[in-house]
Formats: structure tokens, C-alpha cells, sequence
């Protein structure tokens, strides 16, 4: 049964609208401040109802989320909402047939087109070298407008340069954040727009360890203590929230089309909802000026373990 929020009234601001909502955490337990796990079937409907309703018209999912694909259809079939879906698909050496692979998922998420259809893994964008039946099978299934666009999910700035360079793709989901900054990303960031690119960007609170006490941080994590420190006194002097200020910060970067967020709550998406339409904003610079990570390998939380 699908739990409507009636009671909830949102404006269609440009914040939300600029949101996407990451399903990850509706499919699997995720995320390192992550406490109360998986939501269980009638929240994750509550949380796509209270999304769509404010404006959230796009989806991130992927084959390895779970069930969140099934979840997402069920929902679609569920209520006259249909949600734009951007999907990463699997393996490229575990596809065997790629033609039934996106026609059994647009089946199970009830929709008819992709928004985008990404690669989760930027290794194999480099295989496609060697592969250019699939290339050509990706062109077909564009043309017949089951995907509209094409892309692939990346972290590090090398892989992010070989996508941009890549006339494939059309959309590149990366990380950015008050901690992944411009420092790291911005020039980049420049080139992909000027190639036309659409950028995506994910991990605005680095999967909650923004959220986390500094001086709690585990041995190999210490390193990025002094950086959430002053973090915190940013926040404390411009008076807002340290959420306030990693979702503000990504939502007004110039270069970056929509911002993935992920909640496993109504009550967190509701936070996340006001403070996009709360529209805040200040010299952003103040982050790149005080926040330049060294210990670049901690951004990555494959790293982290």
C-alpha cells in the first residue's frame, strides 16, 4: 500500500528540482553513518511519494542496488507518478545479451526509456576499444529510444578525463563534495561542460562521513579529522548546518547539472528537501580556500576497509 504525505505541502523549487533521488540505500544496507539500515517497503514507497511530490523527478538505480530496481517498479506500477530513471548496468564481461538485459529491466521498473544508462565501472569503457558489436548494440537500442543518453559512473580524475574524451558518453556521474572539491575536480569540471557533458554529481556528504564526531574517526580515517574540523567552524561562523552547507555548496556549482542524494528516511529526505529550498547561499570559495585534501586516497571509500 502506498503511504501518501498529504499533509505535506512542497514548492517545485529549482533546489529539488535539481535533486536526485540515489536508491542504494532502499535496496541494500549502505553507507558509513548508516544506523537504522534498509527501510523497510512502506517507508521506501514513502520516500519516492514524498520525492516525487516535491519535485524530485529523477531516479539513480542500479542492477547491483538490490532489489531497489524491482522496488522502484513496483512503485511505478503502484501510482500515476513515473519518475525519469537513470540505471547503472553490471559488468560488461557479464552481459551476454544486451538487448534483453535493458528490455528486462525497463520491464521490471515499468518505464519505457532510460534517461541514462550508465557504466559502473570506468574499466569498461576502455574494453569497448575491443568490442565494437556492443558499441553497436548500445547505438541501436538509442536509436529505437529505449536510452536517451549514454554515460558511465566514475571517481578518479583520470577515469573522468578518458570519459570526457569519450564521444560515447554524454553524462558522467562523479563524486563532489565540501571535502572532493574543486581543489580536485574544478578544472575538469570546465572541460566537460565545454565538451557539452552532463554531469551528475554523488557522495555530497561522502557516503554520511561528513556527519561523523572528528575525533572518533578510525586509524586509517584520522587523517581527515582536521579537515572536518574546519569544516564545522565554517558552518558554526556562516551560522548553518554542516548538511546545510555540503548540499548548498554542490547545488550551486556552476558546472554540475543535478546533485544524487540518498536518504534511507522520510524524515531525512524531508531535511534534504527544505534545505535544497531553502536556497542558501554565501563565497563558496571559503570551502576551496580552507579545504584542500592531501590524502586524496581517503576520498574514495573503497579505500576506507
Amino acid at each position: 500500500m502506498i503511504v501518501n504525505s498529504k499533509t505535506r505541502q512542497f514548492q517545485k523549487l529549482k533546489g529539488a528540482e535539481k535533486l536526485i533521488l540515489g536508491t542504494v540505500q532502499l535496496g541494500l544496507n549502505y553507507g558509513i553513518n548508516n544506523i537504522s539500515g534498509k527501510p523497510a517497503l512502506e517507508e521506501s514507497f514513502k520516500i519516492l511519494d514524498t520525492s516525487f511530490k516535491a519535485g524530485i523527478s529523477f531516479l539513480d538505480t542500479a542492477e547491483a542496488y538490490g532489489n531497489a530496481v524491482e522496488l522502484i517498479g513496483e512503485y511505478h506500477k503502484k501510482t500515476p507518478h513515473n519518475f525519469h530513471v537513470i540505471n547503472k548496468f553490471g559488468a560488461l564481461s557479464e552481459i551476454r545479451d544486451l538487448n534483453k538485459n535493458v528490455k528486462d529491466n525497463l520491464r521490471k521498473l515499468n518505464i519505457h526509456s532510460f534517461y541514462a544508462y550508465l557504466f559502473h565501472s570506468p574499466a569498461d569503457l576502455t574494453n569497448l576499444k575491443s568490442n565494437s558489436a556492443f558499441v553497436k548494440k548500445l547505438q541501436e537500442l538509442k536509436q529505437e529510444g529505449l536510452i536517451e543518453r549514454l554515460g558511465i559512473s566514475i571517481y578518479t580524475n583520470t577515469d573522468f578525463k578518458v570519459a570526457i574524451e569519450n564521444p560515447l558518453i554524454e553524462v558522467i556521474q562523479l563524486p563532489f563534495n565540501i571535502l572532493d572539491n574543486n581543489n580536485k575536480r574544478l578544472d575538469l569540471l570546465k572541460l566537460a561542460k565545454e565538451k557539452n557533458k552532463e554531469i551528475f554529481s554523488r557522495s555530497v556528504f561522502l557516503q554520511g562521513l561528513i556527519y561523523k564526531d572528528p575525533t572518533e574517526l578510525t586509524h586509517k580515517l584520522k587523517p581527515l579529522s582536521k579537515y572536518l574540523e574546519r569544516l564545522k567552524n565554517i558552518a558554526s561562523d556562516l551560522k548553518i548546518s554542516l548538511s546545510q552547507l555540503a548540499l548548498s555548496y554542490s547545488l550551486h556549482n556552476p558546472f554540475i547539472d543535478k546533485v544524487l542524494i540518498g536518504v534511507e528516511s522520510e524524515i531525512q529526505l524531508l531535511k534534504n528537501i527544505q534545505m535544497a529550498n531553502d536556497d542558501f547561499q554565501t563565497d563558496f570559495a571559503i570551502i576551496d580556500r580552507n579545504i584542500n585534501v592531501q590524502e586524496e586516497e581517503l576520498l574514495y571509500p573503497y579505500n576506507w576497509n
